[in-house]
């Protein structure tokens, strides 16, 4: 699964669109994480609705 989700990464990458990139509070702190997440759910927002 994880080799799928690279290689779904890459591709979006190559066509200028990389994911946001999920980071665990561990690196970020708790707040900055969670802002993070709320990126990726908005992001993933506008790539569905833009499909």
């Amino acid at each position: 699964m994880n080799a799928i989700k690279c290689r779904v990464a890459e591709l979006l990458t190559e066509r200028g669109k990389p994911p946001v990139v999920l980071t665990g509070a561990h690196f970020l702190g708790p707040e900055e994480s969670a802002k993070q997440i709320e990126r990726a759910y908005d992001d993933y927002k506008v790539r569905v609705q833009g499909s």
